[in-house]
């Protein structure tokens, strides 16, 4: 089966074609290149295998609001014009992949915006955004029957903050489209959407617009928010 990967949840644009059991992939160098490099990537990949994908993997968050969409609308775009398969994967999930240790023992650790955390122990508790003070009750809930020590991973743990009283274990991983096809290897009827064209990203916590500092509004009678 071929599948095309796409991963624009964080930082890095990163893109996978896996066909006739070879894996092509390719990346960006420089950070939130995801409009500019996602087409490109998928162009060059499928031209080049001169194949067309028969199924398309999406990491589908939490992560970067911008980045969910265009990966997002990107697979389903494709998905709906050639009436194949889609197929979601949790970035905290594809983080836990990148990591040497069992997926059972791990915690994923994001920051999210305004005090917030994205948190996930794969197996153990489902993806979801809590506070900074939430987060030790959360942590002390988690299933430790196995007797593994927890592994605390992220992607860039030097966001965490000083608050979290993990910060010091926690190991950085750099999670790609290669993993997101890992893990629908694993189970792929776990990933399968079912609607692709309702499919929203996994955002876990309400987006809010904010006007930017020094913004047209901030001039206004009321005063900017």
């Amino acid at each position: 089966m071929n599948y095309l990967a796409i991963e624009t949840s964080g930082d890095v644009c990163s893109v996978a074609l896996e066909h006739d059991g070879a894996v092509v992939h390719r990346q960006t160098d420089e950070p939130r290149a995801h409009a500019a490099s996602v087409a490109p990537f998928i162009q060059e990949l499928l031209s080049g295998a001169g194949i067309r994908p028969d199924a398309v993997v999406v990491v589908a968050g939490p992560g970067s609001y911008t980045g969910l969409r265009i990966g997002v609308s990107s697979a389903k775009g494709l998905c709906t014009a050639l009436d194949i398969p889609l197929y979601a994967v949790s970035s905290l999930l594809t983080a836990a992949e990148a990591s040497e240790c069992d997926r059972g023992q791990t915690v994923v650790i994001e920051r999210a915006r305004r005090g917030e955390l994205y948190v996930g122990a794969p197996g153990r508790a489902p993806d979801t955004a809590i506070t900074d003070e939430e987060f030790p009750e959360w942590l002390a809930a988690l299933d430790r029957s196995s007797g593994r020590e927890d592994v605390f991973l992220s992607r860039d743990p030097d966001r965490l903050g000083p608050d979290i009283p993990v910060r010091d274990s926690v190991i950085r991983v750099a999670p790609t489209a290669l993993h997101a096809l890992s893990v629908v290897h694993d189970a792929p009827e776990t990933y399968l959407v079912g609607d692709r064209d309702t499919f929203e990203p996994y955002y876990l916590k309400a987006f809010v617009a904010r006007a930017a500092s020094g913004s047209v509004f901030d001039r206004l009678p009321f005063g900017g928010s």
